[in-house]
């Protein structure tokens, strides 16, 4: 895990509207590369970002087909009205 991703998961994250995520501790940047002394786990956190990962997960797919499907339907119906409209079909 890199300095970033161990900041967004850390209990002592706190946001500084100049700097971003900085460590509650140090109220710097992190600058540790795969470890830092200071990290402590916060599981709710990390539960929260897995619900939201696999909440989308879940609802894109259906919701990505249902758009393309939406495309085709459009594109077909702009199909047949062009037909219409040169008399190769009549209603």
């Amino acid at each position: 895990m890199n300095g970033v991703n161990m900041c967004t998961t850390c209990m002592a994250r706190h946001f500084d509207s100049q700097k971003g995520i900085v460590c509650s501790t140090t109220g710097e940047k992190c600058t540790c590369e795969g470890y830092c002394q200071n990290y402590q786990k916060d599981e709710s956190k990390i539960q929260d970002d897995a619900y939201v990962h696999n909440r989308w997960r879940k609802i894109s797919k259906p919701f990505w087909l249902q758009i393309i499907l939406t495309l085709m339907l459009v594109r077909g119906l702009v199909f047949v009205l062009k037909l219409m409209t040169i008399g190769f079909i009549s209603m």
